[in-house]
C-alpha cells in the first residue's frame, strides 16, 4: 500500500488483522481478528465439547465478523479468515461457520 501511494496511486490501508496460531502437545488453537473485545450489541456463538477437546467462539458485529478463536477442531479457517479480513457480511451463514462441512462460498 505504501509503495502504491508514493506512486501516485491512491489505495487506502485497510488495517492490520491478528492471527494467531499454535500446536501444544497436539491441541492445535488458531485465533483470528479480535476475540477480546465484546461490547452490547454483538452476536458471540460458541461450540465447545470438553471431552474431545474442542471450544469454537466466533464474535460478530452488525453480521460482520469480528473474530473467532478455535480450539481443537480447525475447520472453515480459511473462509473465516477472508470473512473478517474482507469484512463480508456473514449473516446468512453464521450458523454453518463452524460446521466440519460448511456451506458457504468465500
Amino acid at each position: 500500500f505504501a509503495g502504491m501511494n508514493m506512486a501516485g496511486f491512491k489505495k487506502p490501508y485497510p488495517g492490520a488483522h491478528r492471527m494467531n496460531s499454535l500446536d501444544f502437545e497436539g491441541l492445535s488453537c488458531i485465533v483470528m481478528g479480535d476475540v477480546k473485545t465484546i461490547k452490547e450489541g454483538f452476536v458471540v456463538i460458541i461450540q465447545k465439547d470438553p471431552k474431545r477437546r474442542i471450544y469454537q467462539r466466533i464474535i460478530l458485529e452488525n453480521g460482520l465478523l469480528r473474530g473467532a478463536a478455535i480450539i481443537g477442531r480447525i475447520v472453515n479457517v480459511g473462509g473465516i479468515n477472508k470473512f473478517i479480513r474482507k469484512r463480508i457480511p456473514v449473516s446468512m451463514v453464521k450458523e454453518s461457520l463452524l460446521e466440519d462441512k460448511a456451506t458457504f462460498i468465500y
